[in-house]
């Protein structure tokens, strides 16, 4: 939204400060100015460079010349204003267009008879805005933090009750603002934002009371924990203007608590069901950051465990160059929001994961929708998340609240063993690998999708699932067709498990001649001595070296067969 303008190179003894040049590059440790110096403030959606003193008069230029919407109070009534296509205001009545939401104002009362009209019209687009007009103001206003109390509704709490709200309310940059109705003092909380918008002096002002519609109740239930702070009031907020509400609308979420975070922690050698836990409990699960108020539905997980012992392809961990590799791992000094779980982006060499770890096993997020916004890119589909990141600063400000169906199936799978848990399951729940596919635990059936996307017609593709997608063709085909028989193969029979010559010999007439994967399966038909009708899986390392190539030629076409699903996701929940 905003840069700062470089206005000389100097530098300070303490407490410098970086600021950025104008060409947006951030400057190097020299680039530092004095306490004296003037930073000036750029809007970055301006087509002409336009400077600002402050934050604040940047917000209000920006409130007024870039937004969408706007509101133009009526009397009793507000009127709500969208730009048209071409990015302009529209009079309906005398068709007169302005650029800026001011402009607009200005013009609407100065002309009499386009007032009239509108509050004749009472336009649809116009809310109720229940007015109290009294300007006496109260007889002293309240300190600070008893204005933050009383905002709260905790005047009658205990004192303990009181700082931790106090503490949280720090934490969430909340500010308190005072209102004088007939005289009497009333508290509302509003973001540091806004608070230092606010005048210092007494103002008169009109008072919104904001109410549902006459026995309205929110579908959805969201339910705070019994060691969290309250849920905040930004979720139902989102939930209720989202494009997408109507098909989460009977939904029910529950804050993560201590109970389901050791759920999330259960060692894998005690409970061998802990990965398929795991991989229950995130599925379907809102992330909510609540400092940028952002929300995420999460549609598909899958889970790897610690160490080399529990999962060949576990999270790397280690010293490069003297610098510790990038973890998922929760922190033991109380620094995250739940303890024993950890929400993060990861910068991977195939781009952004989004990751939920615990000690025990990191979650990967292979499908997720953005709630708070409307656009292709609000969804994605593969184990690359590009519309929700979240910094290691940020992870702390992430709450997670997990879907109630998929928490009261965890309390029952807790009792039952792996075969049962299991026994359903087909290729769909294989993980999304490139080697090791000579190993057995290569083959954890713990991917899982959410209850609204539960249906392989919006689950991501993998190098299992390829040769189902229907628009593969040609060698792509044939390259699914060995991995899909290999993926079967060891969900029946485990250890066992065999490649098939009926599979190889069924995918080599769908190879481009001297195409690169023709080569690769005919590698594989030289595996098999005359008269032998299949060859082991498993500690064929052989085999495994062609698997490899061919799962690597195909995770370079998921991403366009991915595509396919985004469309079918938002279909499902814009439809």
């Amino acid at each position: 939204m905003a840069s700062l303008m470089r206005c000389s190179k100097k530098r300070r003894n303490d407490d410098s400060i970086t600021v950025l040049s104008e060409s947006n590059d951030v400057g190097s440790e020299d680039d530092v100015v004095d306490d004296k110096e003037i930073e000036k403030i750029v809007c970055d959606y301006c087509s002409k460079i336009r400077t600002f003193e402050s934050i604040r008069k940047l917000t209000v230029h920006i409130g007024d010349c870039h937004t969408v919407d706007g509101v133009v109070a009526l009397g009793k009534r507000c009127l709500v204003i969208r730009r048209s296509g071409d990015g302009q205001f529209y009079c309906k009545e005398c068709k007169a267009s302005f650029e800026t939401k001011s402009g607009f104002r200005k013009h609407l009362f100065g002309s009499q008879s386009c007032y009239t009209q509108y509050e004749a019209k009472r336009d649809s687009d116009a809310h109720p805005v229940p007015s109290f007009q009294s300007a006496r103001p109260p007889q002293s206003w309240r300190p600070f933090n008893e204005a933050l109390i009383h905002a709260c509704g905790l005047e009658s709490s205990s004192e303990q009750e009181k700082q931790k709200m106090l503490y949280y309310s720090d934490r969430m940059g909340q500010f308190p603002m005072g209102i004088s109705i007939s005289g009497c003092e009333f508290d509302a909380l509003v973001s540091e934002t806004v608070y230092h918008s606010l005048p210092t002096a007494s103002v008169l002002a009109l008072v919104n009371k904001s109410v549902h519609a006459s026995g309205y109740l929110p579908p959805w239930k969201i339910q705070e924990n019994e060691r969290s702070d309250a849920v905040p009031p930004s979720i139902e907020g989102i939930l209720r203007h989202s494009p997408f509400a109507e098909a989460i609308n009977k939904r029910s979420f529950t804050e993560l608590t201590d109970s389901t975070s050791e759920q999330l922690n259960l060692s894998w050698e005690r409970t061998p069901q802990a990965c398929h836990i795991a991989s229950h409990l995130l599925s379907g699960t809102l992330l909510l950051n609540s400092r940028s108020e952002t929300l995420l539905l999460i549609n598909e997980v899958e889970v790897y465990g610690r160490g080399r012992l529990h999962d060949s392809h576990h999270e790397q961990t280690g010293i490069v160059k003297d610098v510790p590799k990038e973890t998922s791992m929760p922190k033991t000094t109380g620094e995250d929001h739940y303890f024993g779980v950890r929400p993060i982006t990861m910068e991977r060499s195939g781009g952004k994961h989004l990751v939920i770890g615990t000690f025990k096993c990191d979650i990967l997020v292979t499908s997720c929708l953005r709630l708070d916004i409307k656009c292709v890119e609000s969804i994605s589909a593969g184990g690359i998340t590009q519309n929700f990141n979240i910094s290691e600063s940020e992870s702390k400000y992430i709450r997670i609240f997990l879907d109630k169906e998929r928490l009261q199936q965890v309390e029952k799978m807790e009792n039952l063993t792996c075969e049962k848990i299991t026994r359903q399951m087909g290729t769909e729940q294989l993980r999304q690998v490139r080697t090791k596919f000579h190993l057995m635990d290569t083959y954890q059936l713990s991917r899982r999708s959410g209850p609204l996307t539960d249906s392989t017609l919006f689950q991501p593709i993998t190098v299992f699932t390829f040769a189902n997608h229907s628009n593969v063709k040609g060698s792509s085909f044939a390259a699914g067709i060995i991995l899909n028989g290999v993926g079967k193969s060891v969900i029946v029979d485990g250890e066992c498990a065999v490649l098939r010559l009926d599979d190889v010999k069924r995918a080599l007439p769908h190879c481009k001649p001297s195409s690169e994967v023709l080569r690769l399966i005919q590698s594989i038909h030289a595996l098999f001595t005359p008269g032998v009708q299949s060859i082991p899986i498993i500690e064929n390392s052989e085999l495994n070296t062609v698997l490899e190539s061919l799962a690597t030629f195909l995770t370079q076409k998921l991403p366009k067969a991915n595509m396919t699903k985004v469309k079918e996701i938002k279909k499902l929940f814009i439809s």
